[in-house]
């Protein structure tokens, strides 16, 4: 939609935003087929036909929130080195530590 506005003799242009459509009615029928062996229509099970219709009536959103949910926060690769550089020395002197606690702890019990 767009509509012309004059201003000091030239013609401009405004668009509106639009909304992004979403579907306002969504309908699910009970599937039928025909028994071959009996030539009866065998009716789907309703439940069914409810799950059909809540998928589809989710699909509008739930893509796009499922990618919120998965995706939270963009790393850029070398920050990613970077944290990845500062867990590899944290885990090390981590084990350092630990291994200079029991060394203490068997001090202590040679001592006793």
């Amino acid at each position: 939609m767009a509509s012309l506005l004059t201003k000091g003799g030239i013609v401009v242009q405004k668009i509106s935003q639009q909304t992004p459509q979403k579907r306002q009615l969504w309908q699910e029928v009970v599937r039928t087929r025909v028994d071959q062996t009996t030539g009866k229509a065998k009716y789907e099970q309703p439940l069914k036909t409810i799950m059909r219709a809540t998928r589809g009536m989710g699909n509008d959103d739930s893509k796009r929130q499922a990618k919120q949910v998965n995706y939270t926060r963009y790393e850029k690769p070398w920050m990613k080195k970077q944290r990845k550089k500062g867990e590899r020395i944290y885990r090390r002197k981590k084990t350092q530590v630990q291994e200079l606690t029991k060394y203490v702890h068997f001090l202590r019990d040679q001592t006793k």
